[in-house]
Protein backbone atom coordinates (compact mmCIF):
# COMPACT_ATOMS: atom_id res chain seq x y z
CA UNK A 1 0.00 0.00 0.00
CA UNK A 2 0.92 3.75 -0.81
CA UNK A 3 -0.43 6.86 1.33
CA UNK A 4 -0.37 9.04 -1.89
CA UNK A 5 0.04 9.00 -5.07
CA UNK A 6 3.88 8.35 -5.96
CA UNK A 7 5.57 11.35 -7.29
CA UNK A 8 6.19 10.10 -10.99
CA UNK A 9 3.46 8.77 -11.87
CA UNK A 10 1.64 11.56 -13.58
CA UNK A 11 2.97 12.42 -17.18
CA UNK A 12 -0.36 13.62 -19.47
CA UNK A 13 -3.78 15.01 -19.43
CA UNK A 14 -6.45 16.98 -20.83
CA UNK A 15 -7.12 20.55 -21.71
CA UNK A 16 -10.07 22.24 -21.59
CA UNK A 17 -9.48 25.24 -22.71
CA UNK A 18 -10.72 26.13 -26.10
CA UNK A 19 -9.38 28.34 -28.94
CA UNK A 20 -10.76 29.67 -31.54
CA UNK A 21 -8.78 31.56 -34.62
CA UNK A 22 -10.53 33.61 -37.40
CA UNK A 23 -9.80 34.55 -40.72
CA UNK A 24 -11.09 37.84 -42.16
CA UNK A 25 -13.54 37.71 -44.94
CA UNK A 26 -16.45 35.25 -44.56
CA UNK A 27 -15.14 33.86 -41.08
CA UNK A 28 -17.66 34.95 -39.06
CA UNK A 29 -20.31 33.06 -41.55
CA UNK A 30 -18.28 29.72 -42.45
CA UNK A 31 -18.36 29.59 -38.57
CA UNK A 32 -21.79 29.89 -38.28
CA UNK A 33 -22.26 27.31 -40.89
CA UNK A 34 -19.75 25.01 -39.25
CA UNK A 35 -21.24 24.99 -35.90
CA UNK A 36 -25.08 24.59 -37.55
CA UNK A 37 -23.99 21.28 -39.16
CA UNK A 38 -22.75 20.21 -35.86
CA UNK A 39 -25.36 20.94 -33.63
CA UNK A 40 -28.51 20.54 -36.55
CA UNK A 41 -26.97 17.65 -39.03
CA UNK A 42 -29.07 16.03 -41.50
CA UNK A 43 -29.16 13.33 -43.35
CA UNK A 44 -26.71 12.37 -45.55
CA UNK A 45 -25.95 10.08 -47.97
CA UNK A 46 -22.33 8.58 -46.97
CA UNK A 47 -19.28 7.23 -49.24
CA UNK A 48 -18.64 3.69 -50.04
CA UNK A 49 -14.93 4.28 -48.25
CA UNK A 50 -14.91 3.05 -44.51
CA UNK A 51 -15.59 6.25 -42.25
CA UNK A 52 -15.10 6.80 -38.61
CA UNK A 53 -18.38 6.79 -36.56
CA UNK A 54 -18.82 10.22 -34.56
CA UNK A 55 -21.09 11.33 -31.80
CA UNK A 56 -22.89 13.56 -33.98
CA UNK A 57 -24.32 10.93 -36.41
CA UNK A 58 -21.94 11.30 -39.43
CA UNK A 59 -18.24 9.76 -40.46
CA UNK A 60 -15.26 11.59 -41.09
CA UNK A 61 -13.02 9.67 -43.58
CA UNK A 62 -8.80 8.82 -43.28
CA UNK A 63 -6.65 10.05 -45.94
CA UNK A 64 -5.69 7.10 -48.53
CA UNK A 65 -2.23 5.99 -47.40
CA UNK A 66 -2.37 7.19 -43.66
CA UNK A 67 -2.59 4.78 -40.87
CA UNK A 68 -6.50 3.94 -39.76
CA UNK A 69 -8.16 5.36 -37.74
CA UNK A 70 -6.17 8.25 -37.20
CA UNK A 71 -3.95 9.25 -39.96
CA UNK A 72 -1.14 9.92 -38.05
CA UNK A 73 1.81 12.20 -39.41
CA UNK A 74 4.84 12.17 -37.94
CA UNK A 75 6.97 14.40 -39.62
CA UNK A 76 9.47 15.85 -40.25
CA UNK A 77 7.79 16.53 -43.51
CA UNK A 78 4.68 15.67 -45.28
CA UNK A 79 2.46 16.78 -48.43
CA UNK A 80 -0.79 15.11 -48.54
CA UNK A 81 -3.06 15.65 -51.36
CA UNK A 82 -6.80 15.01 -52.29
CA UNK A 83 -9.18 14.83 -54.48
CA UNK A 84 -13.18 14.76 -54.58
CA UNK A 85 -16.60 15.86 -55.56
CA UNK A 86 -18.75 17.47 -53.12
CA UNK A 87 -22.88 16.73 -54.59
CA UNK A 88 -25.48 14.61 -53.21
CA UNK A 89 -23.82 12.20 -51.70
CA UNK A 90 -22.40 13.86 -49.08
CA UNK A 91 -23.45 14.85 -45.52
CA UNK A 92 -26.30 18.09 -46.08
CA UNK A 93 -25.69 20.36 -43.38
CA UNK A 94 -28.35 22.23 -41.80
CA UNK A 95 -27.43 25.46 -43.98
CA UNK A 96 -27.96 23.34 -47.25
CA UNK A 97 -24.08 22.89 -48.15
CA UNK A 98 -22.85 19.84 -48.59
CA UNK A 99 -19.69 18.72 -45.91
CA UNK A 100 -16.93 16.08 -46.03
CA UNK A 101 -14.40 15.93 -43.01
CA UNK A 102 -10.87 13.79 -42.76
CA UNK A 103 -9.07 13.05 -39.69
CA UNK A 104 -5.50 13.86 -39.86
CA UNK A 105 -3.05 13.53 -36.69
CA UNK A 106 0.09 15.29 -35.78
CA UNK A 107 2.23 13.64 -33.57
CA UNK A 108 4.32 16.68 -32.88
CA UNK A 109 3.40 20.22 -32.86
CA UNK A 110 3.96 21.20 -36.81
CA UNK A 111 3.25 23.74 -39.03
CA UNK A 112 0.78 23.50 -41.76
CA UNK A 113 -0.39 24.85 -44.86
CA UNK A 114 -4.11 23.57 -46.39
CA UNK A 115 -5.04 24.64 -49.34
CA UNK A 116 -8.77 24.00 -51.01
CA UNK A 117 -9.21 24.54 -54.42
CA UNK A 118 -12.08 24.19 -57.07
CA UNK A 119 -13.15 25.81 -60.34
CA UNK A 120 -16.99 24.93 -59.82
CA UNK A 121 -17.62 25.70 -56.15
CA UNK A 122 -16.97 28.44 -54.12
CA UNK A 123 -14.89 26.48 -51.45
CA UNK A 124 -14.79 26.67 -47.71
CA UNK A 125 -11.87 25.43 -45.11
CA UNK A 126 -12.22 24.45 -41.92
CA UNK A 127 -9.43 22.30 -39.79
CA UNK A 128 -11.33 21.50 -36.09
CA UNK A 129 -9.36 20.00 -33.25
CA UNK A 130 -11.56 17.30 -31.27
CA UNK A 131 -10.28 16.20 -28.07
CA UNK A 132 -10.99 12.25 -26.82
CA UNK A 133 -14.94 13.05 -26.37
CA UNK A 134 -15.10 14.40 -29.66
CA UNK A 135 -15.40 18.22 -28.37
CA UNK A 136 -14.34 20.98 -30.04
CA UNK A 137 -11.58 22.64 -28.62
CA UNK A 138 -9.60 24.53 -31.82
CA UNK A 139 -11.14 26.00 -34.86
CA UNK A 140 -9.76 27.57 -37.49
CA UNK A 141 -11.63 28.20 -41.01
CA UNK A 142 -11.06 30.29 -44.19
CA UNK A 143 -13.12 30.99 -47.34
CA UNK A 144 -11.03 33.45 -49.82
CA UNK A 145 -7.25 33.82 -48.23
CA UNK A 146 -6.19 31.16 -51.65
CA UNK A 147 -5.87 32.54 -54.93
CA UNK A 148 -9.49 33.97 -56.09
CA UNK A 149 -12.39 32.49 -54.45
CA UNK A 150 -10.24 29.59 -52.89
CA UNK A 151 -9.64 28.95 -49.29
CA UNK A 152 -6.12 28.82 -47.48
CA UNK A 153 -5.01 27.70 -43.57
CA UNK A 154 -1.69 28.81 -42.51
CA UNK A 155 -1.16 28.29 -39.20
CA UNK A 156 0.66 26.66 -36.18
CA UNK A 157 -0.91 23.81 -34.61
CA UNK A 158 -0.35 21.87 -31.21
CA UNK A 159 0.32 17.93 -31.49
CA UNK A 160 -3.43 16.45 -32.03
CA UNK A 161 -6.19 15.05 -34.10
CA UNK A 162 -8.29 17.53 -36.20
CA UNK A 163 -10.70 16.97 -38.65
CA UNK A 164 -10.37 18.76 -42.11
CA UNK A 165 -13.51 20.14 -43.10
CA UNK A 166 -14.85 20.48 -46.81
CA UNK A 167 -17.75 22.35 -47.65
CA UNK A 168 -19.42 25.42 -49.65
CA UNK A 169 -19.81 29.04 -49.30
CA UNK A 170 -23.59 28.46 -51.10
CA UNK A 171 -26.14 26.09 -50.40
CA UNK A 172 -26.10 23.21 -52.95
CA UNK A 173 -23.36 23.95 -54.28
CA UNK A 174 -21.59 20.56 -56.18
CA UNK A 175 -18.54 20.29 -57.85
CA UNK A 176 -14.79 19.17 -57.55
CA UNK A 177 -12.58 20.16 -55.68
CA UNK A 178 -8.40 19.25 -55.07
CA UNK A 179 -6.87 20.09 -51.15
CA UNK A 180 -3.43 20.01 -50.46
CA UNK A 181 -1.94 19.84 -47.08
CA UNK A 182 2.07 20.50 -46.19
CA UNK A 183 3.37 19.98 -42.59
CA UNK A 184 6.72 20.62 -41.07
CA UNK A 185 7.64 19.39 -37.28
CA UNK A 186 8.38 22.34 -35.53
CA UNK A 187 9.45 20.61 -32.79
CA UNK A 188 9.39 16.78 -31.17
CA UNK A 189 9.53 18.32 -27.80
CA UNK A 190 5.90 18.76 -26.36
CA UNK A 191 4.29 22.09 -25.64
CA UNK A 192 1.49 20.54 -23.47
CA UNK A 193 1.94 22.72 -20.17
CA UNK A 194 2.48 21.14 -16.95
CA UNK A 195 -0.18 21.94 -13.95
CA UNK A 196 0.63 20.91 -10.35
CA UNK A 197 -1.75 18.64 -8.48
CA UNK A 198 -2.76 17.99 -4.63
CA UNK A 199 0.66 15.14 -4.35
CA UNK A 200 3.28 17.44 -5.13
CA UNK A 201 3.51 16.17 -8.60
CA UNK A 202 2.64 17.69 -11.99
CA UNK A 203 0.05 17.24 -14.90
CA UNK A 204 0.43 17.36 -18.31
CA UNK A 205 -2.33 18.67 -20.19
CA UNK A 206 -3.12 16.81 -23.09
CA UNK A 207 -6.70 16.95 -24.88
CA UNK A 208 -5.92 14.28 -27.22
CA UNK A 209 -7.65 10.81 -28.41
CA UNK A 210 -4.31 9.48 -29.80
CA UNK A 211 -1.35 8.66 -27.93
CA UNK A 212 1.95 7.28 -28.54
CA UNK A 213 3.74 6.57 -25.17
CA UNK A 214 6.49 4.28 -24.02
CA UNK A 215 7.44 2.67 -21.18
CA UNK A 216 11.18 3.12 -20.14
CA UNK A 217 13.64 1.68 -17.43
CA UNK A 218 13.97 5.52 -16.62
CA UNK A 219 9.76 5.68 -15.86
CA UNK A 220 9.16 5.42 -12.30
CA UNK A 221 8.77 2.08 -11.01
CA UNK A 222 5.84 0.82 -8.73
CA UNK A 223 5.47 -2.32 -7.36
CA UNK A 224 8.08 -3.39 -10.28
CA UNK A 225 6.61 -1.84 -12.72
CA UNK A 226 7.14 1.21 -14.84
CA UNK A 227 4.36 3.39 -15.35
CA UNK A 228 2.60 6.27 -16.84
CA UNK A 229 -0.38 8.13 -15.65
CA UNK A 230 -2.69 10.64 -17.62
CA UNK A 231 -5.57 12.38 -17.26
CA UNK A 232 -8.44 13.14 -19.15
CA UNK A 233 -11.60 15.28 -18.47
CA UNK A 234 -15.36 14.56 -19.94
CA UNK A 235 -16.95 17.78 -20.32
CA UNK A 236 -20.59 16.00 -20.82
CA UNK A 237 -21.91 12.33 -20.67
CA UNK A 238 -20.39 10.37 -22.96
CA UNK A 239 -19.57 6.30 -23.58
CA UNK A 240 -15.76 5.43 -23.89
CA UNK A 241 -13.65 2.53 -25.59
CA UNK A 242 -10.63 3.27 -24.09
CA UNK A 243 -7.74 0.77 -25.11
CA UNK A 244 -4.51 0.00 -24.53
CA UNK A 245 -2.09 -1.55 -26.99
CA UNK A 246 1.82 -2.94 -27.42
CA UNK A 247 3.21 -5.22 -29.29
CA UNK A 248 6.24 -4.84 -26.65
CA UNK A 249 4.51 -6.22 -23.63
CA UNK A 250 1.25 -7.76 -21.49
CA UNK A 251 -0.73 -4.14 -20.87
CA UNK A 252 -1.96 -3.08 -17.87
CA UNK A 253 -4.61 -0.26 -18.15
CA UNK A 254 -6.15 1.67 -15.09
CA UNK A 255 -8.50 4.29 -13.98
CA UNK A 256 -9.73 6.84 -11.68
CA UNK A 257 -11.85 9.47 -11.21
CA UNK A 258 -10.63 12.90 -9.51
CA UNK A 259 -12.81 14.63 -7.36
CA UNK A 260 -13.60 18.50 -7.39
CA UNK A 261 -10.96 19.27 -4.90
CA UNK A 262 -7.89 16.93 -6.65
CA UNK A 263 -8.09 14.21 -4.56
CA UNK A 264 -9.22 10.83 -6.03
CA UNK A 265 -12.88 9.15 -6.00
CA UNK A 266 -14.16 6.28 -5.32
CA UNK A 267 -14.68 5.31 -9.01
CA UNK A 268 -11.52 2.29 -9.94
CA UNK A 269 -11.54 0.39 -13.17
CA UNK A 270 -9.03 -2.22 -13.99
CA UNK A 271 -8.31 -4.40 -16.96
CA UNK A 272 -5.71 -6.58 -18.47
CA UNK A 273 -6.85 -8.43 -21.42
CA UNK A 274 -10.33 -7.36 -22.12
CA UNK A 275 -8.86 -6.58 -25.86
CA UNK A 276 -7.45 -8.64 -28.72
CA UNK A 277 -4.72 -11.17 -27.29
CA UNK A 278 -2.67 -9.25 -24.22
CA UNK A 279 -3.87 -5.83 -24.93
CA UNK A 280 -6.59 -3.86 -22.29
CA UNK A 281 -9.83 -2.23 -22.84
CA UNK A 282 -12.21 -0.21 -20.54
CA UNK A 283 -15.65 0.83 -21.85
CA UNK A 284 -18.24 2.51 -20.11
CA UNK A 285 -20.12 5.78 -19.81
CA UNK A 286 -18.41 8.23 -18.17
CA UNK A 287 -19.80 11.89 -16.54
CA UNK A 288 -18.69 15.12 -16.50
CA UNK A 289 -15.39 15.15 -14.64
CA UNK A 290 -12.01 14.26 -14.83
CA UNK A 291 -10.32 10.81 -14.40
CA UNK A 292 -6.94 9.30 -14.41
CA UNK A 293 -5.42 7.02 -16.55
CA UNK A 294 -2.39 4.38 -15.72
CA UNK A 295 -1.03 2.62 -18.84
CA UNK A 296 1.75 0.15 -17.34
CA UNK A 297 2.76 -3.40 -17.83
CA UNK A 298 1.33 -7.05 -16.36
CA UNK A 299 4.40 -8.09 -15.87
CA UNK A 300 7.52 -6.52 -14.25
CA UNK A 301 9.82 -4.69 -15.23
CA UNK A 302 8.76 -4.45 -18.66
CA UNK A 303 9.47 -1.63 -21.61
CA UNK A 304 8.71 -0.49 -24.57
CA UNK A 305 5.92 1.99 -26.65
CA UNK A 306 2.71 1.42 -26.25
CA UNK A 307 -1.01 3.37 -28.04
CA UNK A 308 -3.87 4.74 -25.85
CA UNK A 309 -6.72 5.44 -28.15
CA UNK A 310 -9.53 6.93 -26.87
CA UNK A 311 -13.25 6.29 -28.95
CA UNK A 312 -16.18 8.44 -28.02
CA UNK A 313 -20.03 7.35 -28.67
CA UNK A 314 -23.09 9.51 -28.64
CA UNK A 315 -24.24 8.31 -24.61
CA UNK A 316 -27.57 7.84 -26.02
CA UNK A 317 -26.18 4.82 -27.54
CA UNK A 318 -24.62 3.92 -24.25
CA UNK A 319 -27.70 4.54 -21.83
CA UNK A 320 -29.89 0.88 -22.43
CA UNK A 321 -28.69 -2.48 -22.12
CA UNK A 322 -26.63 -3.71 -25.42
CA UNK A 323 -27.59 -0.23 -27.07
CA UNK A 324 -25.07 -0.57 -30.08
CA UNK A 325 -22.84 -3.25 -27.94
CA UNK A 326 -21.79 -0.99 -24.84
CA UNK A 327 -22.15 -2.01 -21.83
CA UNK A 328 -23.39 0.74 -19.18
CA UNK A 329 -21.83 0.56 -15.57
CA UNK A 330 -23.76 1.11 -12.37
CA UNK A 331 -21.98 4.00 -10.47
CA UNK A 332 -21.28 5.81 -6.73
CA UNK A 333 -20.05 8.21 -8.73
CA UNK A 334 -22.53 11.08 -7.78
CA UNK A 335 -23.12 9.55 -4.21
CA UNK A 336 -22.31 10.93 -0.78
CA UNK A 337 -19.71 8.14 0.94
CA UNK A 338 -20.68 6.93 4.46
CA UNK A 339 -17.32 7.95 5.78
CA UNK A 340 -15.71 6.10 9.02
CA UNK A 341 -17.96 4.84 11.79
CA UNK A 342 -17.08 4.63 15.44
CA UNK A 343 -18.98 2.28 17.20
CA UNK A 344 -18.88 0.98 21.29
CA UNK A 345 -19.54 -3.15 22.09
CA UNK A 346 -22.52 -3.85 23.52
CA UNK A 347 -24.70 -0.63 22.68
CA UNK A 348 -26.73 -0.60 19.78
CA UNK A 349 -25.84 1.76 16.42
CA UNK A 350 -28.74 3.80 15.00
CA UNK A 351 -29.42 2.40 11.31
CA UNK A 352 -27.24 3.05 9.13
CA UNK A 353 -28.39 3.60 5.44
CA UNK A 354 -25.77 3.29 2.44
CA UNK A 355 -26.13 5.74 -0.41
CA UNK A 356 -28.01 4.18 -4.09
CA UNK A 357 -26.17 3.67 -7.39
CA UNK A 358 -26.98 4.87 -10.82
CA UNK A 359 -26.72 3.08 -13.86
CA UNK A 360 -25.73 0.12 -14.74
CA UNK A 361 -27.88 -2.33 -17.07
CA UNK A 362 -30.84 -4.02 -15.13
CA UNK A 363 -31.72 -4.65 -11.47
CA UNK A 364 -28.82 -3.32 -9.15
CA UNK A 365 -28.05 -5.96 -5.82
CA UNK A 366 -25.74 -4.44 -3.00
CA UNK A 367 -23.14 -6.24 -0.63
CA UNK A 368 -21.34 -5.38 2.31
CA UNK A 369 -18.16 -7.18 3.45
CA UNK A 370 -16.57 -8.14 5.67
CA UNK A 371 -19.59 -8.99 8.34
CA UNK A 372 -19.15 -7.09 11.90
CA UNK A 373 -19.91 -9.46 14.83
CA UNK A 374 -23.13 -8.36 15.90
CA UNK A 375 -24.38 -6.28 12.95
CA UNK A 376 -26.54 -6.90 9.99
CA UNK A 377 -26.74 -5.83 6.48
CA UNK A 378 -29.97 -5.43 4.70
CA UNK A 379 -29.55 -5.47 0.86
CA UNK A 380 -32.92 -4.55 0.11
CA UNK A 381 -32.99 -1.17 2.42
CA UNK A 382 -29.56 -0.88 2.28
CA UNK A 383 -29.05 -0.41 6.23
CA UNK A 384 -26.99 -1.50 8.90
CA UNK A 385 -28.30 -2.20 11.73
CA UNK A 386 -27.51 -3.89 15.58
CA UNK A 387 -25.33 -4.18 18.37
CA UNK A 388 -21.73 -4.65 18.24
CA UNK A 389 -20.55 -7.51 20.06
CA UNK A 390 -16.64 -7.30 19.34
CA UNK A 391 -14.05 -5.17 19.26
CA UNK A 392 -11.74 -4.36 16.07
CA UNK A 393 -11.30 -2.27 13.08
CA UNK A 394 -12.94 -3.43 9.84
CA UNK A 395 -12.22 -2.05 6.57
CA UNK A 396 -15.85 -2.14 4.51
CA UNK A 397 -16.08 -3.14 0.63
CA UNK A 398 -19.95 -1.44 -0.33
CA UNK A 399 -20.82 -3.18 -3.64
CA UNK A 400 -23.03 -2.74 -6.08
CA UNK A 401 -23.71 -5.11 -8.98
CA UNK A 402 -26.09 -5.08 -12.08
CA UNK A 403 -27.52 -7.99 -13.99
CA UNK A 404 -24.36 -8.28 -16.24
CA UNK A 405 -22.18 -8.16 -13.42
CA UNK A 406 -20.80 -4.80 -13.99
CA UNK A 407 -19.46 -3.27 -10.09
CA UNK A 408 -18.59 -0.42 -8.12
CA UNK A 409 -17.57 0.77 -4.67
CA UNK A 410 -17.13 2.78 -1.86
CA UNK A 411 -14.88 1.76 0.80
CA UNK A 412 -15.16 3.06 4.53
CA UNK A 413 -14.15 1.91 8.05
CA UNK A 414 -15.41 0.92 10.98
CA UNK A 415 -14.02 1.26 14.18
CA UNK A 416 -15.37 -0.76 17.23
CA UNK A 417 -14.22 0.04 20.78
CA UNK A 418 -14.08 -2.44 24.25
CA UNK A 419 -16.00 -1.00 27.40
CA UNK A 420 -12.85 1.04 27.99
CA UNK A 421 -10.52 2.60 25.44
CA UNK A 422 -10.85 4.47 22.07
CA UNK A 423 -11.42 2.72 19.20
CA UNK A 424 -8.27 2.21 16.62
CA UNK A 425 -8.39 4.53 13.57
CA UNK A 426 -6.20 4.46 10.27
CA UNK A 427 -5.75 7.72 8.74
CA UNK A 428 -4.47 6.21 5.34
CA UNK A 429 -5.05 6.91 1.53
CA UNK A 430 -5.23 3.96 -0.11
CA UNK A 431 -7.02 2.21 -2.86
CA UNK A 432 -8.28 -1.31 -2.34
CA UNK A 433 -8.33 -3.66 -5.11
CA UNK A 434 -10.36 -6.89 -4.98
CA UNK A 435 -9.14 -9.46 -6.51
CA UNK A 436 -11.21 -10.67 -9.60
CA UNK A 437 -13.00 -7.46 -9.18
CA UNK A 438 -12.90 -4.16 -11.41
CA UNK A 439 -13.31 -1.32 -9.04
CA UNK A 440 -12.14 -0.39 -5.35
CA UNK A 441 -12.50 2.57 -3.20
CA UNK A 442 -11.46 5.12 -1.70
CA UNK A 443 -8.27 6.68 -3.09
CA UNK A 444 -4.67 6.26 -3.63
CA UNK A 445 -2.97 3.55 -6.33
CA UNK A 446 -1.80 -0.17 -5.35
CA UNK A 447 -1.92 -3.62 -7.37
Amino acid sequence: MTNSVPAALIELGFSSKARTRRFPEKAALILIAILFFFLCAGTSSIRAAEGIPTIYGYEVFVPPGLSHPWGVISGPRDIIELEGSLDANDTLAADNTYVEFWQITFLYDSRVDISLNSNQIDPVLGLIRVDSTQRFIDLFEDDDSGPGENARITADVQAGTYWIGISTFGAFETGAWNLVMESSTNSRDSSLPMVPTLYGVSVQENPNPYILGELEPSDFVFDGRHVDLYQFEASRDVALQIDLTSVWFDTRLMLADVLPDGSLGTLFLLDEDGGESTNSRISRTFGPGNYFLVATSGAAGAVGEYEISVSAAASSEASAPGGNGVDTFPTFRTATPPGDQMYTVGAAIGALTLPEASGGDGNLTYSLAPDVPGLNFNATVRQLTGTPSEAGTYQMTYTVRDADGDTDTLGFMISVSGDSGDPTMTDGFDLYVIPGDRNASPAGIAY
